[in-house]
């Protein structure tokens, strides 16, 4: 029996590798994973308020020498913008970069980059009560996942990190 149409295509694609979408397992594998910690005062605090903890990442490259139009006034192309919302014990946000369209991924030359930040999400109060560390630069390697991210209440005085 002779394979025709249909049957050869099929055939001719899964022997090249195209059984799964490569963006789909590749984006599993390296989904952006942020762990919040939370002191006890800012735990305690956020609690006794309802409050809620909101993790802000803003994916963004360097701009393709035919792409510049494309890039933000701090010489950027932002490529997604994502927020996730947590608990007040804190928890891990999971961003999947399956999410950045592969359109904009072609505007940029180089790794993508993140630029993660933390705060209350002003539900108790108009203005932030969490002092956070915050993390800038490119993807971290899906062996240093979870990027671990502290925060207690701006008012503890604790000294927050910049994580690469």
């Amino acid at each position: 029996m002779r394979a025709t149409g249909p049957i050869v295509l099929l055939a001719a694609l899964l022997l090249a590798g195209f059984s799964q979408s490569p963006s789909m397992s590749a984006a599993s594998a390296a989904d952006l994973k942020v762990r919040v910690t939370v002191s006890r005062a800012a735990q305690a605090k956020l609690s006794a308020g309802r409050e809620l903890i909101l993790v802000d990442a803003s994916f963004y490259g360097d701009p393709a020498p035919a792409a510049r139009r494309h890039a933000d006034e701090s010489g950027r192309v932002p490529l997604l913008n994502r927020i996730r919302t947590l608990p007040a014990t804190g928890g891990i946000a999971t961003f999947p970069l399956g999410e950045i369209p592969r359109a904009r991924r072609r505007w940029i030359r180089g790794p993508i980059k993140v630029n993660v930040n933390v705060y209350s999400a002003r539900r108790s109060s108009p203005d932030n009560i969490l002092a956070c560390d915050f993390m800038d630069g490119p993807l971290p390697a899906p062996s240093r996942m979870p990027v671990e991210l502290r925060c207690s209440l701006i008012a503890e005085g604790t000294k927050t990190r910049f994580v690469s």
